[in-house]
């Protein structure tokens, strides 16, 4: 099965590492939509080896412009060919306990509406083999 994610992305360096090693778990590519971040969030995307990473850059001039957003979450995924495409943002992790299996079935389905939690730690996570949801549990 072939799974794509998009994710928007501005500054996000501190919470992007968790993000690309959560979905590389499942998806085949990921496509980064940068906003000009002035840190180090293009590199870390650059130098992720896990599955194919590809950045779109963007700008709206360092202010927050929704009408792009939503523009970009509208279109990014037309033309893609996978099975499945999750678009999201950056702090927004898409979970099942075997999300392709998930996938594989309900593939009558075309579009899902997931239920969101808010995620809260007392202190940021380290990043290091274990995945955020593993660290994470409140």
């Amino acid at each position: 099965m072939d799974i794509t994610v998009h994710t928007l992305c501005y500054n996000e360096e501190k919470l992007l590492p968790f993000f690309l090693d959560y979905y590389s778990r499942f998806a085949s590519k990921i496509t980064v939509w940068d906003n000009c971040s002035t840190d180090a969030s293009a590199s870390i995307a650059n130098s992720f080896k896990k599955t194919k990473v590809e950045i779109q850059r963007f700008n709206t001039n360092n202010e927050f412009r929704e009408d792009m957003n939503v523009h970009i979450k509208n279109n990014c995924w037309k033309g893609e060919k996978s099975d499945f495409v999750i678009i999201c943002d950056v702090d927004e992790f898409v979970h099942a306990v075997d999300i392709a299996d998930f996938l594989v079935r309900r593939s009558e389905f075309h579009v899902f509406r997931p239920v969101g939690y808010n995620m809260v730690s007392e202190n940021f996570p380290e990043y290091g083999p274990r995945l955020i949801t593993e660290q994470i549990k409140s």
